[in-house]
């Protein structure tokens, strides 16, 4: 299993918390990648900065991210059944 840290769902504050880390739209790309090599996936919520990252939208959005790659990886592996 692979997990991804994940601070914020937009790319451009991402910018400034983690200068030079991958943005979080390409953790998510490899995050849908990664299942079609037999390898599962994960989302770490940390660090939870406060006043930036701690209200509740910005937490709903990374997890219905996570939520729908789950859920087109799950598709696509069945569709292959």
């Amino acid at each position: 299993m692979v997990s991804f840290t994940v601070t914020t769902a937009d790319d451009e504050p991402a910018k400034i918390i983690e200068p030079g880390a991958p943005s979080p739209s390409e953790r998510f790309r490899a995050m849908k990648k990664l299942p079609d090599n037999g390898i599962l996936t994960g989302i770490i919520m940390m660090p939870v900065l406060p006043f930036i990252e701690d209200n509740e939208k910005i937490i709903f959005i990374i997890i219905w991210i996570s939520i729908l790659i789950q859920q087109i990886m799950l598709s696509i592996d069945t569709k292959s059944m």
